[in-house]
């Protein structure tokens, strides 16, 4: 399935922020040499859905934009650059050997009996082996995103 760039104008079937060429210059920039094209071609997509997972929405992926502007706060050029660097930023990890979407094989039981009751729950709270890895750089380069759409913590701030 070939790449189909959104360029800020709401792309029909857009499935990428980047070109390859884009995330190549990324990589090479910060001397990751990133594989061939098929293969770069499907960390993109892993890394597409990662983005996407975020939840904000753009044109006809999920960033919202309104006004050229990320939540009427970030102009749309500053949100494409970021979004295409957070996507290179994602194929390098996965070239590091980093798992996006790892599935939980563990289970961090802890169990607990109380006379008749036993009672099951979790000793860690993420983290430990199949935990969403922590994506530090991806996360400090979207940072002002998900600011301007008001998602910073669990709550979102509403002036009244």
């Amino acid at each position: 399935m070939a790449l189909i760039v959104e360029d800020g104008t709401g792309v029909t079937n857009a499935n990428s922020y980047a070109d390859l060429a884009t995330i190549r210059a990324y990589a090479e920039a910060r001397q990751v040499t990133l594989p061939a094209d098929p293969n770069l071609e499907a960390m993109v997509f892993k890394a597409m859905d990662y983005l996407e997972g975020k939840k904000l929405g753009l044109l006809s992926l999920s960033w919202p934009l309104d006004d050229d502007k990320l939540c009427n706060k970030v102009p749309l050029a500053e949100t494409l650059a970021r979004l295409q660097q957070g996507l290179a930023q994602l194929c390098m990890e996965q070239q590091a050997g980093v798992d996006l979407a790892p599935t939980r094989t563990d289970a961090f039981v802890v169990e607990e009996t109380v006379g008749p009751l036993t009672t099951k729950y979790s000793a860690n709270h993420g983290g430990g082996p199949g935990s969403e890895p922590d994506m530090l750089t991806v996360d400090n380069l979207l940072k002002p995103l998900i600011a301007a759409c008001g998602q910073v913590g669990l709550f979102s701030t509403i002036r009244v």
